[in-house]
């Protein structure tokens, strides 16, 4: 599943929807690498912080096209969209928990609704579990809210650092009408793959 900020909404607004409640150079790149490796990269969603990367052979290797800030905004980039990723699976997974729940209240009700019709039955039991049922539903719904958000920020973030990119590699584009696609630039994907084979590990 591919995110974006209309797929995010869009699961907003499903969960809106509830049941019924209960009643780089080479030339350059060596010099300047202990910048781009001084800090270390934290875990896209949030996790572990990563050892010092990457080394001054591995940018000249895999980057020797960009510069240092260029390499860096790249490193940045494959970082979001390895937390995209994570999140789209996590997504996937709680929205599917979302819906199943739902179906699991639509069951209680038929039953609290066949004891509602039969002389001397006692509800309160079945209240009580339709009262828990939806309450578990309703924190399933936090859940996918706050998700939802953390996946729209890092959204964000991707596509403002495609743009800082895109100027820096061709200054003025946007201003000019013009797009450029960074996978058409000469050794982007070459640069752009080694740095998301390392988030994705």
């Amino acid at each position: 599943m591919k995110l974006s900020i209309t797929i995010l909404s869009s699961i907003l607004s499903v969960c809106s929807v509830t049941t019924a409640s209960p009643v780089y150079p080479s030339s350059t790149m060596s010099a300047e690498a202990s910048t781009l490796t001084a800090s270390p990269s934290a875990n896209p969603a949030g996790g572990d912080v990563y050892p010092v990367f990457p080394s001054a052979y591995n940018l000249e290797k895999y980057c020797d096209s960009f510069d240092t800030t260029e390499a860096s905004l790249i490193k940045e980039i494959a970082k979001a969209h390895v937390g995209i990723d994570v999140m789209s699976t996590q997504l996937e997974g709680l929205h599917y928990q979302y819906d199943f729940q739902k179906g699991v209240i639509i069951k209680v009700e038929q039953q609290l609704e066949t004891l509602r019709q039969t002389p001397g039955q006692e509800l309160g039991a079945a209240e009580a579990r339709l009262k828990m049922q939806h309450e578990v539903l309703d924190g399933l719904k936090n859940e996918l809210k706050e998700l939802v958000k953390k996946a729209s920020d890092i959204i964000k973030k991707e596509e403002s650092l495609e743009k800082k990119l895109t100027e820096h590699l061709s200054p003025g584009s946007s201003a000019n009408g013009g797009i450029l696609k960074l996978k058409t630039v000469s050794g982007y994907k070459k640069c752009y793959e080694f740095f998301f084979d390392h988030f994705s590990q």
